[in-house]
């Protein structure tokens, strides 16, 4: 990630959702009205990169409402980055283009740590014990594995 004055760059795109303070720590996030959206002139950043979650809230994106009012007929110039899949049908006259940085991450980080994976994750001696990722157990999940 990159940092121009108050704003943040991903893989050369704008971070439009607000997430990072510019002095330190999280800016917070209203379920109600979403994140802080970064709105910098057009002429200077036409490709915003919706980075992970956005607001989902009476059938709208907030954050996309956020651009739509602040640049108006304007917002049609700019293209949306997101690993959202579908927005489109939400938003038919917006430029969004499906970007799923996350997974070029999780590619670059298995390539750069490939020898420690493979001597790691020996599933010679594989049980049906298993944790999930975010180290939290979870009951509906050994329920689904156990069903037959």
């Amino acid at each position: 990630m990159q940092r121009k004055g108050n704003s943040f760059y991903l893989d050369g795109l704008l971070c439009g959702i607000k997430q990072l303070n510019p002095q330190g720590g999280w800016l917070p996030h209203s379920p109600t009205e979403g994140w802080q959206i970064d709105t910098p002139p057009i002429h200077e950043c036409n490709k915003i990169y919706l980075q992970d979650d956005l607001t989902f809230r009476n059938n709208k994106i907030l954050e996309l409402e956020k651009y739509i009012k602040h640049y108006g007929d304007d917002v049609k110039k700019i293209t949306f980055y997101t690993w959202h899949k579908g927005l489109i049908d939400l938003y038919p006259t917006l430029n969004l283009k499906w970007y799923p940085l996350f997974l070029k991450d999780h590619l670059l980080n298995a390539l750069k740590y490939k020898d420690l994976i493979e001597k790691e994750l020996n599933f010679e001696n594989k049980t049906n014990k298993f944790l999930c990722l975010n180290a939290r157990i979870r009951p509906h999940r050994d329920v689904i594995f156990d069903h037959d």
